[in-house]
């Protein structure tokens, strides 16, 4: 048992005292010089001041991001249901890495923000829905850019009105059409 560990213990120092590191062609890097970024890493085989330096990456491949169904009201009362499809990629790992937490979070927070504060300064037939989808990937550009976040395209494949059922106390139901 103490040898297995002995091992693992070994192949750590061997790890952290190697003076290179590869980063993968789907990756990008952040070196941090004793807790201080210094710079950023293309893919390759990149020095690295052994102990001193740590080295952190992320994806910078296209991914896309499902954003659960919200439910909002128009500035005429009717109540809609939707669902984004955000497209992005990370274009600068430096704030991405350094200046956020929960980084999946900051799409999914972001983007349901704008889209609600859209829809309830219009009326449900104002809206448009390839306008729309603009309207929010600009918006929500403006606001991730500074995170290290590109953004291709935000797509709203359901919008839908929804028909709101109440449960009347004496237990009848009652659809009620927005």
């Amino acid at each position: 048992m103490w040898v297995v560990e002995l091992l693992k213990f070994l192949w750590l120092v061997v790890i952290e005292l190697t003076p290179f590191t590869v980063i993968n062609h789907y990756d990008r890097g952040a070196v941090l010089r004793l807790g201080k970024y210094r710079r950023t890493l293309e893919p390759g085989l990149r020095f690295r001041w052994p102990l001193v330096d740590q080295v952190l990456t992320a994806r910078v491949t296209i991914s896309t991001l499902v954003v659960k169904a919200q439910s909002m009201h128009t500035l005429d009362g009717v109540q809609v249901t939707a669902i984004l499809i955000i497209r992005y990629r990370i274009n600068n790992v430096k704030p991405y890495l350094l200046d956020i937490e929960n980084r999946e979070d900051i799409l999914g927070d972001t983007a349901p923000g704008i889209f609600r504060r859209l829809i309830n300064h219009q009326n449900y037939n104002e809206l448009n829905g390839e306008e729309l989808e603009n309207d929010v990937a600009k918006r929500l550009r403006e606001k991730v850019n500074k995170y290290g976040f590109k953004i291709y395209e935000v797509t709203v494949p359901t919008f839908a009105k929804v028909k709101v059922i109440r449960l009347i106390t004496d237990g009848s139901v009652a659809v009620e059409e927005e």
